[in-house]
């Protein structure tokens, strides 16, 4: 994120909010999980729910999986929310649009077209890496959901004389 010294704080509290809900947040996620797992499986029961807990907690902020599908709903509906926007603006320009000669005058020949707004969307390769992003931390909280809970010694050694 590059930002110029005039900025305003507004925009610099907003770039810095966008930053952390959309970067930070999902790393600090991914490296509690990681301690979660590792916990887990060192037995160490408070760093493990410490850790889960604050992974649940980033997981909270994260907004990729939201913003994945805005892009799919974006890409088919965009057209109609462009139409129904434009309506019937563009019909007073319709004979200019088309006329070469006319708008090569200014210059814009190549400009010349019977469509008077079309935007084109597509998904491109940042939408899958944010996909495969989200399907990773999918698996990852599936196998933190899965792993036992860790007991503490005090727990399980009150649990066997309990039995005794």
């Amino acid at each position: 994120i590059v930002m110029s010294l005039g900025n305003s704080f507004e925009e610099v509290a907003l770039t810095t909010i966008a930053f952390s809900v959309t970067f930070l947040a999902p790393l600090f996620e991914a490296v509690w999980l990681l301690l979660c797992t590792i916990s887990t499986h060192m037995r160490v029961p408070f760093m493990s729910k410490a850790t889960r807990t604050l992974g649940e907690w980033c997981n909270n902020f994260n907004t990729i999986d939201v913003f994945l599908i805005v892009c799919i709903v974006q890409l088919f509906e965009l057209p109609r929310a462009v139409e129904f926007n434009v309506g019937s603006e563009c019909t007073p320009f319709k004979s200019m649009m088309g006329n070469k000669q006319l708008l090569g005058i200014v210059g814009l020949s190549d400009a010349s077209t019977s469509e008077c707004f079309v935007l084109a969307s597509t998904l491109e390769v940042g939408f899958w890496l944010l996909l495969v992003a989200v399907l990773l931390r999918s698996m990852a909280w599936h196998i933190v959901t899965m792993m036992p809970a860790v007991e503490s010694d005090s727990s399980v050694q009150e649990a066997k004389d309990s039995k005794a």
